[in-house]
């Protein structure tokens, strides 16, 4: 018989340098397609007996796509890659993650990685206008500030500015899709980056894609046909909590500038502004939070301005926002998703997944047939939905000598991917190797309303690889390779599948081209880097989860190469522990690289901030595992600690974003489980505690046993309500419960103070 449960109550730097091959690290567009579980869906509907020409989406179909971008022709690391999606009409938005291959033909959804180290200061001049005395806050870190000093000078540094990462969205009109051109009803004025770039090079209306992104660089980075608004000379830093591509209320640089705002206020372009006009345009940004794993808020207090980097100031984020799922869509007005992707690293692919329900199909089918220029071609036929995604990179990174704020470099590329040739020729690997025969998954999906005749797929292999075969067939060939399909009517697929060595280094592009006689060439690319390339995956977990002020946890770096080559040797962990948290020496930290012991060397000289140097590289396909402890300092106050690091290899630095978070808490809650011989539900003198007893805590589903007396004791719960539930042995049957319900549980409210 079983007894539980009384409440006992008590809320009781470093920076490795690699050689810079250039000013900055642009991120290009690779391609759009359907994820492995669309195309498993659709391909089983095709086999079950659906009827051609019957369109293969409809209402409810869940649709997810891959976006793929890959950092490219510049600096060995960038600051701030971002991607768009941008939502089209019928659909609701119900995932969003950002992945990495699993090599399998499936995708791994990961938490957010960190971003590049950056300096403080930064290159650029101050700003054109006079703003001293604006303030702005407080920021969704309770944080107010003026945004410049009493001399004009910015109080914003480019860790701030770039500081924000996760994935976000946006209702305002103004970031969606072909707004900037919209805004000006035909061709906008074109616009020239700071560094000399003019922007719509790489997009295929010509043009900045909307009308937000447009505003920003009116205010920080263009060069012509205007000075910028508000910074001097379109480089550098920015005021205090401006500047920020996801602004928003929850992000540390929350403030955007508004155009229409500034104009409204008697601003002109071309002008100097008034101190009332830029403090009309300083608005808060329209960028809200998805709930995701690793995210950060930038926090830079204004006079911060820290001289050692990796900036390590970012808050934990990924309790903030929008908690998306399919039960909770987001709202129906969505008009973009963006990722903000944090460091980037040349030759490194970047991949994101969203992952849309089609509420309307009729309005999803006739999304964007009004668009006016698709690579120079007018679309004019019914029943083609466009799906549109652009990318962009910003400066190098710190450890590239990085300096300038995101809006000097932007430079935009994008995909317009027509559902009517929803085509795609994706790898399922990160990277190959040089001699590694590997396969092109040719998909092509007729997904649209419309009948296409005459309908021929060339697939042209780009040098650096040798063709081994392709089934089907090809009609021509083998390079290009070229299939003649006569009709795909709606609802209809073709695939091959083609095969090919690596032969040489580099980025291998290979580009496959579908023309018909009802639309104008759509052509898509892959892109994936070939020879001895490491790309590293880190993660972090730690246990316990909860603990008491005075505590020890255990943290557990994983690190997973899946590249093609070894990594350096040795691998570098340098650790940032929370607040709080200082290196234990004991127990000792262990290793394993590829399987194998090895023996960390640790510099613990600062113990808030430990330093792991591991004798040996991560094979392909490996990884390495570290273990170490850390103790909570004994006056801790209550909260969520997260932990992050960077992984040092070859001189080049990755950071992660936040993970491994612990909770903080004083509050315990336990007592004893005990056998009641006479079953009168009091304890009595002869009723001893039973040991052995299984008991969960929720939320978390936290398991313990009573000990030799019977007792059990969760600790380091902070504020909440929490559930005990007990599992009786087998043959026993709860005779009391502290409430009024005999069920094995019991629902404690625990309170701060």
């Amino acid at each position: 018989m079983i007894a539980v449960l009384t409440l006992l109550p008590g809320l009781v730097p470093f920076i490795d340098t690699p050689v810079a091959s250039a000013h900055n690290l642009d991120q290009r567009m690779v391609y759009m397609f359907f994820d492995p579980d669309t195309q498993a869906t659709l391909d089983a509907r095709i086999a079950g007996g659906w009827v051609p020409g019957t369109p293969l989406l409809q209402t409810n179909d869940e649709i997810g796509l891959i976006i793929k971008v890959i950092p490219t022709d510049g600096t060995d690391t960038g600051v701030g890659g971002y991607v768009n999606f941008y939502v089209p009409d019928g659909v609701e938005v119900i995932d969003a993650a950002y992945v990495l291959p699993d090599g399998s033909g499936g995708y791994t959804d990961i938490p957010m990685k960190g971003q590049a180290p950056m300096p403080a200061v930064g290159a650029g001049g101050d700003p054109t206008p006079n703003l001293v005395g604006i303030t702005r806050g407080p920021n969704i870190l309770g944080t107010t500030s003026k945004i410049v000093t009493d001399a004009n000078k910015n109080l914003g540094t480019l860790p701030g500015v770039y500081g924000d990462m996760g994935i976000f969205y946006s209702t305002d009109p103004d970031t969606a899709f072909d707004s900037w051109r919209a805004f000006w009803g035909g061709t906008g004025p074109l616009i020239t980056n700071n560094s000399g770039d003019q922007i719509g090079h790489r997009t295929t209306t010509g043009q900045i894609l909307n009308k937000w992104d447009a505003e920003q660089m009116y205010a920080y980075g263009m060069k012509s046909p205007n000075n910028p608004i508000i910074d001097s000379n379109g480089r550098g830093t920015a005021p205090w909590g401006m500047a920020n591509v996801v602004a928003g209320p929850q992000s540390g640089y929350a403030w955007q500038f508004d155009l229409d705002a500034f104009q409204a206020a008697g601003g002109v372009v071309g002008s100097t502004a008034t101190k009332a006009q830029a403090d009309a345009a300083f608005t808060l940004g329209p960028w809200q939070r998805i709930r995701y794993p690793g995210s950060q808020i930038s926090d830079d207090p204004p006079g911060a301005n820290p001289a050692v980097q990796p900036y390590t100031r970012g808050a934990d984020g990924s309790t903030v926002g929008w908690a998306l799922s399919s039960a909770n869509p987001l709202p129906a007005n969505t008009k973009t998703v963006r990722w903000a992707i944090g460091q980037l690293t040349e030759n490194r692919p970047e991949w994101v997944r969203v992952k849309v329900r089609i509420t309307n199909a009729a309005a999803y089918y006739l999304y964007n047939n009004s668009v006016s220029t698709i690579q120079g071609q007018q679309i004019t036929a019914q029943g083609c939905p466009v799906f549109f995604s652009d990318t962009y990179g910003g400066d190098a990174g710190g450890d590239s000598n990085g300096k300038d704020h995101i809006w000097r470099y932007y430079d935009p590329s994008d995909t317009a991917w027509n559902g009517c040739v929803a085509l795609g020729k994706p790898t399922d690997l990160a990277a190959v190797a040089v001699g590694q025969t590997y396969q092109y998954k040719v998909n092509f999906y007729n997904a649209g309303q419309t009948t296409l005749t005459n309908v021929v797929v060339k697939d042209t292999l780009p040098g650096g690889v040798q063709f081994i075969s392709a089934v089907p067939a090809q009609n021509s060939g083998p390079n290009p390779l070229t299939w003649n399909l006569g009709t795909l009517q709606p609802g209809q697929k073709f695939e091959a599948l083609v095969t090919v060595k690596a032969t040489s280094n580099g980025p291998l592009e290979n580009c496959i081209e579908v023309t018909s006689a009802q639309l104008p060439a759509q052509t898509v690319c892959e892109t994936i880097p070939a020879g001895p390339v490491v790309i590293l995956n880190p993660q972090k977990s730690v246990t316990p989860t909860t603990v008491v002020p005075g505590g020890t946890v255990r943290y557990t770096v994983d690190v997973t190469n899946v590249g093609t080559a070894t990594s350096g040797n040795p691998v570098v962990i340098r650790d940032v522990l929370p607040a709080g948290f200082t290196y234990a020496a004991a127990p000792a930290p262990t290793a394993t690289v590829n399987g194998a012991s090895v023996t960390p060397s640790v510099n613990a000289a600062d113990p808030s901030n430990p330093i792991f140097t591991i004798p040996a590289g991560i094979a392909a396909g490996k990884k390495l595992v570290l273990e170490f402890s850390a103790q909570v300092n004994a006056n801790q106050d209550a909260g969520t600690y997260c932990n992050r690091y960077t992984v040092s290899q070859n001189g080049v630095n990755l950071p992660t974003g936040l993970l491994a978070c612990v909770n903080v808490g004083a509050a315990e809650i336990g007592d004893e489980v005990w056998r009641d011989w006479n079953g009168n539900g009091i304890r009595d003198p002869e009723d001893e505690g039973l040991p052995g007893v299984n008991l969960t805590l929720t939320p978390g589903a936290v398991p313990d046993t009573t000990d030799a007396n019977g007792t059990y004791l969760y600790e380091g719960l902070s504020a909440g309500t929490y559930t005990v539930n007990v599992t009786p042995p087998s043959g026993y049957t709860q005779t009391y419960d502290p409430d009024a319900t005999v069920d094995n549980a019991h629902t404690v409210t625990v309170s701060e103070g």
